[in-house]
């Protein structure tokens, strides 16, 4: 029953919110956003039970991201320089996180969280993957810290990091242009 809920839930989100209006999009955008928050479910609960991102759920990402890209360039939905900004700011986070994970010495995040970035990075596309990706560290700091407090976890623990990816990646998808503007307004 919950997952039919979200099934349908996430169905109205992708069909309200996202909605284009060009054809093809106008019927399969909202199965895309239904399957993109079936495989964003899938990874929340994967990491969080078990600890791990199943490398196939961000293949079929990362290709449903990229042809959905793809096919927004080819429709002339997204231009051109937007296109290829989401490529490099996708990229640009990979390296990022690989950084982190081999400046942590593979402590500080799973190898899956730098994979799963990428599929991320083109689902939100550019600038919103960078408001996605800091909500993402500071909802997994907070999560943190109350755990420690309420004495959940011990300091050196591990918390899976893919939840707070999709939470982060979630809350932007709504929010993340008025989160945008609000930021730079104070610029």
């Amino acid at each position: 029953m919950m997952t039919a809920g979200l099934f349908v839930w996430w169905y109205l989100i992708g069909f309200t919110f996202f909605r284009l209006s060009t054809q093809p999009f106008s019927l399969l955008q909202p199965a895309f956003w239904l399957f993109v928050g079936v495989c964003l479910i899938t990874i929340f609960f994967a990491d969080l039970l078990y600890g791990v991102i199943p490398d196939s759920i961000v293949i079929v990402l990362t290709g449903l991201g990229l042809l959905y890209r793809i096919m927004l360039y080819v429709f002339h939905v997204m231009r051109p320089d937007d296109f290829w900004l989401t490529l490099v700011g996708a990229t640009i986070s990979v390296l990022a996180f690989l950084g982190l994970w081999i400046g942590t010495k593979k402590r500080g995040m799973g190898l899956g969280d730098v994979k799963f970035v990428f599929p991320l990075g083109l689902i939100l596309g550019w600038p919103n993957m960078a408001v996605g990706l800091f909500l993402s560290f500071v909802i997994g700091a907070v999560t943190g810290v109350a755990l420690i407090a309420f004495k959940k976890k011990k300091f050196r623990q591990t918390v899976p990091f893919g939840p707070f990816l999709v939470v982060g990646s979630a809350i932007t998808l709504v929010f993340g242009d008025q989160m945008l503007r609000w930021y730079l307004s104070f610029l």
